[in-house]
């Protein structure tokens, strides 16, 4: 529930210019206090609720929230993430292209790419907020993204086109919900479609408020297993990526604004051999 509370609240705090709708779908989290927020959530208009009444799973909730309304574009949110500054407007800059299926994000922890270490549950780096980290990607990157197989993470921008042609959400060939945003990017890719890494977004997250900190180890590697089966080329592709590290630039731009903003002194150290 704080989370919950923390992330819409930063979505109802930024500074978008873009029209939208904030859509939170309870899956069936009947518990006293979530229901009081809930409630109290729609009835001052903050969001469109939608109550699941029996647990089916995140992406049956995420198929649910798509196809409320079928002429718009879609962002994924975690409702542990923490958005900032104009976030939206910057992302969906990158889905201009016609041939754009999903745009993904920065974060510090669970996703394509983390800052400021990759592949990494990082805590947020110390004297920084996700508002101030998301600003210093926005100078450091402006504009910038690079093209990947799959993205995911706590923020995906999905263009409604590419839902129609590629279809919902499909947890069923993995045997759970866990990585099926990967499962439709690579669905997706196979259509035609090509993703996005923004480079000049970032977003907050807690990490593994959908499955737990203790569950999720075991979930991504089952995913990972499954996926492999389904697409062939997909174990390369992770190992290109964990290799050429395309998206590392935008980090090392952002570890040079800083470095370059900081009062303390800077020390470099020159190692011959």
């Amino acid at each position: 529930l704080d989370g919950l509370r923390r992330c819409v609240a930063s979505v109802r705090g930024a500074s978008v210019r873009r029209p939208f709708e904030i859509v939170v779908i309870n899956d069936a989290d009947n518990s006293p206090d979530m229901t009081r927020f809930l409630g109290e959530l729609a009835q001052s208009g903050g969001a469109n609720v939608v109550l699941q009444p029996v647990r089916q799973g995140f992406a049956a909730a995420v198929n649910r929230g798509i196809g409320l309304h079928r002429d718009r574009d879609v962002v994924v949110l975690h409702s542990d993430a923490e958005v900032a500054n104009d976030w939206l407007d910057r992302l969906a800059a990158h889905a201009v292209a016609g041939d754009v299926g999903i745009v993904g994000t920065y974060t510090n922890s669970v996703g394509t790419a983390t800052y400021p270490l990759p592949r990494s549950a990082n805590p947020l780096p110390a004297g920084q907020t996700a508002a101030s980290l998301d600003a210093l990607f926005a100078r450091a990157n402006p504009a910038g993204a690079v093209a990947l197989p799959f993205v995911d993470g706590p923020a995906l921008y999905l263009r409604r086109e590419c839902l129609r042609s590629v279809g919902a959400f499909d947890a069923n060939p993995l045997g759970g919900d866990y990585g099926v945003e990967i499962d439709f990017c690579l669905r997706a890719g196979s259509a035609g479609f090509r993703h996005l890494l923004a480079g000049d977004v970032f977003v907050g997250h807690e990490g593994h408020a959908s499955f737990g900190v203790r569950e999720s180890p075991g979930l991504a590697n089952r995913a990972d297993e499954a996926l492999a089966k389904l697409y062939p080329s997909y174990p390369a592709q992770l190992k290109d990526i964990a290799e050429r590290e395309p998206a590392r630039a935008f980090a090392r731009r952002v570890d040079l604004l800083r470095l370059a903003e900081s009062p303390k002194r800077v020390v470099v150290f020159v190692s011959h051999p």
